[in-house]
């Protein structure tokens, strides 16, 4: 029950699964072969003007 007030459940489906998940080790996931989705791959963008506009202490050109 700690866990679904920490969770902030109100469903009781949900707390009936967090009640009953207690102790089920669940395998991890296998790693899927994207193969030649690799062609897709680019590269970060850069966000600093982003994170600028964050900033309050730092003034932002028009």
């Amino acid at each position: 029950m700690d866990a679904a007030v920490k969770l902030g459940c109100s469903d009781g489906a949900a707390i009936r699964y967090l009640l009953t998940c207690a102790g089920q080790q669940r395998p991890a996931p296998e790693m899927a072969e994207v193969g030649e989705l690799t062609r897709y791959d680019r590269p970060m963008p850069c966000l600093t003007g982003y994170d600028r506009l964050l900033d309050r202490d730092q003034e932002v050109a028009p």
